[in-house]
């Protein structure tokens, strides 16, 4: 969710409002009174207390009783701020869309004293807005699935016209689909897809893509092709930012998979680039080698409004944290730009520093706002004309797939707060509303292009803009002229937003400058509108350029080159050391991608793709092994066959280790070439020990029929042999594929060494196999031949059990031994041994009476275990085990840990006369969250103090199994979220009720969905991956299922967490009260 930022990147074409503004209406700047010392300070604001960065001081610009609830902010050429309201709806999404409640509303500030006013209504019956851009005289607004363009004709301060600007054709459940829209430096209007919806594009040349992945999309306001700038596998990419050579960022959530305190950040959105997490969404996306680099981790902290800032000469020194120092630049002084990032989920505003480094930027992150209420939520900053920032919390509504509390609490408003420099010298008329806009001329314009005011300089860009060709030639003077750096990159600013090939011409001579901010700025200008002529230009002179400034110009020529340009991309690729990053960090790596993707996209236009082949063909043959490897990783991306892939294999064999890698990337992702890399797995295999990588590059192309031809007669090789060491090594490789990669071939050869292991290997492997589609159990004899294991009471009780632990469902009756065996350990506290049990118990063919046992056992069993018991017992249907289950359930006051819903599905296979016994645990919805909420209150208030070191050991035991699902530092499970900063994101009321109550709210990315079969089957679980072709769900810490989407007849989402509930009842007091301490201290 997001504004756009108006310092960064607002066009003030607009027409001025029929309101009457005085000239001086921004807000006043404190003076200097008392400047605090240290780095930070505290400060009490409208009730609440903050902390703040030295230098700052902050108070309330618009109260709660004008916006209740602001979610983004955007500010006019006046001065007015147009503000995305919240009716606190957290209805599903559909609903929302069908019955829009939200609103946005216009504050006006009319004594100018930075304290807003006076609001109105611009627009009601809003869909959920998420970004606010006021743009030449119209507020664009997201609201998923569309983006619309509001107008107010008759300046009565309501928009008249509401048009689709854009419309994305898709709205997910969480509603993250879309973002935005933000105004890029070169004037075109940039936005974010989310969420992992398919959406289909147009090409200039009339053909279409489609993609599920993240993206940054660009066009022009006035419509047009849509562009990619980036791509992602993150679930959730928010707000752009621009700093003013035209480089982008962005704030994003799980831009890696979590883990060791790492989630979120901002990342530098390099043009074509593919960022993380790795997710089969950004499969079949033009890749340039690995994953790219995370300019800046911020943890979990829900990122969201972003801003670049330039710092004034007349802002106070220092003021915006340690990198604030002046430097000189060509004989002018400069100060580094910082970025601005409002986070949800820290209650921090965060100042991030952008230090140049290479083609990238280095950055350090330090809180310049801190609140002390865990209400206090920022979502959106807006710089403003003197300085300040306006920075707007939401308050505490918003629930809509937030793993916060679920219990609402309407009476927490937001509000904006206004964050000031102390001691700025602000100029007179900071906005520019003396000037008379439009009598000046080109001459006027052009030195406002150097004036001290950043409104004023934006306003001059988008005034001369709008002029068009008029404008050319003196923007073409100051160019080329010896005003500021700062003048000159505004001017190519404007001459990038005018159309024609005189514009062109201007924007080329900035490629004399000698200072690398403005050719940066002309190469991204160049690139935007592919100008042909600049690439004589460019490649004349581009390998004597900085890093950033190469990259640039290789993004550029990427889009406008010939495929003689291929060769002199390589040369700047052989420049590159070491190869793929090394000791030039994320800034090598970007300009490692920038030229290798422009490579790509030379190769990809109709008209050059033959010639680019042959060259990069022959690029592979090249001395120089970092040219033959980009020209490789080129050439896979375009398909090409023969004697690449004769290169390829030779690769593949050969002593190069970069080469040899390179090669097996490529391979192991080409399923025509699987015949020629099957006769390789075996020798492979057997040069494995000590060399993960190979079983680990074999496990991935283990799905192809031919290799797992050949890793099953391998396995079946090994297991003949009786060789202990071979046996003990075939396993280890069945450990590393992959359970959907396990068909009939693999399976026999598992059934061969099943046969010839000793107890321990058998068990091992036994309990490998749980996760096997039942058909390839059956048709391998992999089935039958568990089940012997299972019922044989000459194999060992452990062997037995992992045997029938595995079998297919319905394999057999367990007798009086096995039974108990499986029945002590369901009520045992250990975790592994519990789920042990319960496997046993679901596969097994149960008499009545044995059911009736597991039935009376809920008694003993875990509460945090009775839906797993209940789902093993729904199998055995019949009246008199119901009426035992239900029975207990009702003695055990089963409805304060399970819901109604649950409950409901679990008993329902007993049918209607079990049902109506069971009546008392369905309670309604309202009293069962009445209830908890009851529940929870009370816990808070007679929990003990904590102990930190006891709750850790609570949080590592078997029987809370805490760190089986959840990460805590790089050690644990990755089934639910990530632990290592949990307590600088959750209060100790939310961290309760996570516990307590784990279906009150789910974490993005761990909602829990139920997939039905075609044959009747119904998996639960989390989303772990996905892709085209299939889903793969984790139904616990140990087990998860890959279904084939062929085969699903229905995916939904539902409301059962796969964290078990009932800690309150299985841990005491004093427990709840150490592991609430305990996750309180993880920061």
């Amino acid at each position: 969710m997001r504004s756009h930022s108006f310092l960064t990147a607002m066009s003030f074409a607009g027409l001025l409002s029929f309101l009457a503004i005085p000239s001086n209406a921004v807000a006043q700047t404190p003076t200097d009174g008392d400047v605090p010392h240290g780095t930070r300070h505290w400060t009490d604001v409208a009730g609440r207390r903050f902390e703040i960065a030295d230098g700052w001081t902050m108070r309330l610009a618009v109260s709660p009783e004008l916006a209740p609830r602001p979610i983004t902010a955007s500010l006019d050429e006046l001065g007015n701020l147009y503000v995305a309201d919240s009716s606190g709806s957290n209805a599903p999404v559909e609903q929302q869309l069908a019955d829009p409640t939200h609103r946005i509303l216009k504050l006006i500030d009319d004594d100018a004293d930075g304290v807003y006013d006076r609001s109105q209504t611009f627009a009601d019956r809003m869909m959920f807005p998420e970004g606010t851009l006021w743009h030449d005289g119209s507020l664009y607004v997201a609201a998923p699935p569309q983006i619309w363009k509001l107008t107010d004709d008759d300046g009565d301060g309501m928009a008249d016209r509401r048009e689709v600007w854009f419309d994305g054709r898709t709205l997910t459940g969480c509603a993250n689909d879309l973002h935005g829209p933000y105004l890029g430096r070169d004037g075109r209007i940039y936005w974010c897809k989310g969420a992992f919806a398919e959406q289909t594009y147009e090409r200039e040349d009339g053909s279409t893509w489609t993609t599920r992945a993240s993206h940054i999309f660009r066009r022009r306001a006035t419509g047009g092709t849509i562009e990619s700038v980036m791509t992602g596998g993150m679930d959730n990419p928010v707000d752009v930012a621009f700093a003013s050579t035209g480089e982008r960022f962005f704030t994003t959530t799980f831009l890696v998979h979590p883990g060791g305190g790492l989630r979120d950040g901002v990342i530098h959105a390099v043009y074509g680039g593919v960022w993380g997490k790795e997710h089969g969404v950004i499969d079949g996306h033009p890749r340039t080698g690995e994953l790219m680099p995370v300019m800046t981790h911020l943890g979990a902290a829900a990122p969201s409004g972003l801003a670049a800032i330039e710092p004034e000469t007349w802002m106070p020194a220092g003021v915006f944290g340690p990198s604030d120092r002046s430097e000189s630049s060509s004989g002018e002084t400069v100060r580094p730009e910082v970025l601005a990032a409002a986070c949800f989920n820290l209650h921090q505003l965060m100042r991030i520093a952008l230090v140049p480094d290479g083609a990238s930027y280095r950055t350090s992150a330090e809180p310049w706002v801190t609140g002390e209420s865990l209400d206090f939520h920022p979502t959106d900053v807006v710089p403003d004309a003197d300085g300040s920032l306006l920075l707007v919390d939401t308050g505490g509504w918003y629930k809509l797939c937030c793993p916060t509390s679920q219990f609402e609490r309407p009476e927490v408003l937001g509000g904006i707060y206004r964050v000031s420099p102390i001691g700025a010298e602000v100029p007179d008329d900071p906005r520019g509303l003396r000037i008379d806009w439009g009598a000046a001329d080109p001459n006027r314009l052009a030195g406002l292009l150097d004036d001290d005011r950043p409104f004023v300089r934006e306003r001059a860009i988008a005034t001369l803009a709008s002029r068009g060709e008029s404008s050319v030639e003196i923007l073409r003077q100051v160019v080329g002229g010896s005003m500021s750096t700062r003048a000159r990159i505004a001017a190519v600013w404007s001459l990038a937003r005018i159309d024609g090939a005189a514009a062109d011409a201007a924007i080329r001579t900035a490629l004399d400058a000698s200072e690398p901010s403005i050719l940066q700025a002309a190469c991204h200008a160049i690139a935007l509108r592919r100008d042909p002529s600049a690439v004589e230009l460019l490649v004349a002179r581009f390998g004597d350029w900085p890093p950033a400034v190469r990259r640039a110009a290789a993004e550029a020529l990427g889009r406008i080159g010939g495929a003689a340009v291929i060769e002199r991309l390589a040369e700047q690729v052989a420049r590159l050391e070491p190869f793929a990053s090394g000791d030039e960090g994320a800034g090598g790596r970007m300009l490692e991608h920038s030229l290798i993707f422009a490579m790509f996209e030379i190769a990809t236009r109709s008209t050059e793709v033959e010639s680019a082949t042959a060259r990069l063909m022959s690029l592979l043959d090249a001395s120089e092994r970092r040219q033959a490897i980009a020209a490789a990783i080129v050439l896979d991306q375009l398909g090409a066959d023969d004697r690449f892939a004769e290169t390829m294999f030779a690769w593949l064999d050969g002593d190069d280790p970069l080469r040899s890698e390179t090669a097996r990337a490529i391979v192991v992702r080409r399923p025509s070439w699987a015949a020629r890399l099957a006769p390789r797995v075996a020798a492979a295999l057997e040069r494995a020990v000590g060399d993960e990588q190979v079983p680990t590059w074999i496990a991935t192309s283990a799905e192809r029929p031919e290799i797992a031809q050949a890793i099953g007669a391998w396995l079946e090789e090994a297991a003949t042999s009786r060789d202990s060491e071979r046996i003990a090594r075939a396993i280890e490789v069945v450990g590393a594929v992959p359970s959907s990669a396990i068909g009939l071939p693999i399976a026999r050869g598992i059934a061969a060494l099943l046969a010839a292991a000793d107890d321990e290997n058998r068990q091992g492997l036994a309990f490998r196999l749980r996760s096997i589609d039942s058909d390839v159990l059956s048709d391998s004899g992999l089935g039958p031949q568990l089940a012997m294991i299972a019922l044989d009471d000459e194999q060992s009780t452990a062997v037995r059990l992992a045997a029938a632990a595995s079998a297919p469902l319905d394999f057999g009756r367990l007798d009086d031994e096995l039974f108990r065996e499986a029945l002590s350990r369901l009520t045992d506290d250990d975790w592994e041994r519990s789920d042990l049990g319960r496997e046993v118990l679901r596969r097994a063919l149960l008499d009545e009476a044995q059911a009736e046992a597991v039935a009376k056992s809920l008694d003993e069993v875990p509460t945090v275990r009775w839906d797993p018991v209940l789902e093993l017992l729904a199998r055995r249907p019949t009246e008199a085990v119901g009426k035992v289950t239900v029975e207990r359930l009702i003695a055990l006051d089963a409805s304060t840990v399970l819901a109604p819903s649950q409950l409901r599905d679990r008993l329902a296979p007993f049918g209607d006369a079990i049902l109506t016994e069971a009546a008392p645990l369905f309670a309604g919805e309202a009293e069962r969250r009445a209830a908890q909420a009851e529940r929870l209150e009370q816990l808070l208030r007679e929990l003990p103090a904590g102990d930190v070191a006891r709750g850790q050991s609570i949080f590592h035991q078997d029987r809370t199994g805490c760190i089986r699902c959840h990460q805590m530092g790089y050690a644990g499970g990755r089934t639910g979220p990530d632990l290592t900063r949990i307590g600088q994101i959750r209060a100790r009321r939310d961290l309760l009720e996570s516990i307590v109550f784990p279906n009150a709210s789910f974490v993005r990315s761990y909602e829990p969905w139920s997939a039905e079969t075609l044959d009747g089957g119904r998996f639960q679980g989390i989303v772990v991956d996905q892709d085209d072709r299939s889903i793969t769900l984790a139904e616990s810490p140990i087990a998860s299922v890959r279904l084939d989407r062929s085969d699903i007849a229905q995916l939904s989402p539902i409301e059962v967490s796969i964290m078990p509930s009932g800690f309150d009842q299985q841990l005491t007091p004093q427990d709840l009260a150490d592991l609430v301490a305990f996750l309180e201290a993880s920061r």
